[in-house]
């Protein structure tokens, strides 16, 4: 499944998170409840990464 619209903000920042050990391995390669999840732990915060100071 191709990543519907409403995921691509918190798929884009799940890639970004850390680009050593991803996330997500194939981002284009998700079903609905894969980027539901995807969307709901991008909206709690969890890919937020923790300040410094």
């Amino acid at each position: 499944m191709k990543t519907p619209d409403w995921a691509k903000e918190a798929v884009k920042s799940a890639v970004n998170y850390d680009k050593k050990h991803p996330l997500i391995q194939s981002p284009e390669r998700g079903s609905y409840d894969f980027y539901r999840l995807i969307t709901i732990m991008y909206r709690r915060g969890l890919f937020n990464k923790p300040d410094a100071g």
